[in-house]
C-alpha cells in the first residue's frame, strides 16, 4: 500500500528533495514544476500517496483507543474468551445493526460476570 519507506529525517540534500526522506518525490511533488514519481501528476493533479515510517517504539492510534478498549473489555485478560454467551452474539449480529453491533456486544459483556467463564468453555 505504501510506495516509500521513509528512512531519513531530513527533507532536501542538496536543493534536491532527498529519496527516502520525508518529503519524498515518491509521496507528492512540492514543486510546481515537478511531476509525482508516482503516478506523474503534477502538484495540482496528485492526490498525494502513503509512506511508510517505522517508529522506534509501538504507538497508539488515538482513534482506535475507544474501540480497543471496548474490545478489551469484552474478553478475559486470564484465559482469553469473550465474556458474553453464544445467543447473545448471534441476535446482535443477526438484528444487523452495522456499527453499532459492538455497543451491543460492550453491553452484553458488562452484564456478564467477569470469572473466566466465556464464550468457548
Amino acid at each position: 500500500m505504501s510506495v516509500a519507506q521513509i528512512e531519513h529525517a531530513e527533507t532536501m540534500d542538496r536543493g534536491k528533495v532527498k529519496h527516502g526522506g520525508l518529503n519524498d518525490a515518491r509521496l507528492r511533488t512540492i514543486d510546481r514544476k515537478a511531476k509525482c514519481e508516482t503516478c506523474m501528476g503534477s502538484m495540482a493533479e496528485c492526490p498525494g500517496h502513503f509512506g511508510l515510517l517505522e517508529l522506534a517504539k509501538p504507538m497508539y492510534h488515538i482513534g482506535f483507543l475507544k474501540t480497543v478498549g471496548t474490545v478489551m473489555r469484552c474478553v478475559c485478560f486470564n484465559c482469553s474468551k469473550v465474556f458474553a454467551d453464544q445467543n447473545s452474539i448471534l441476535d446482535s449480529y443477526e438484528l444487523q445493526l452495522g456499527m453499532y453491533t459492538w455497543i451491543v456486544l460492550a453491553v452484553l459483556c458488562s452484564l456478564m460476570e467477569m470469572d473466566g467463564k466465556g464464550l468457548f468453555n
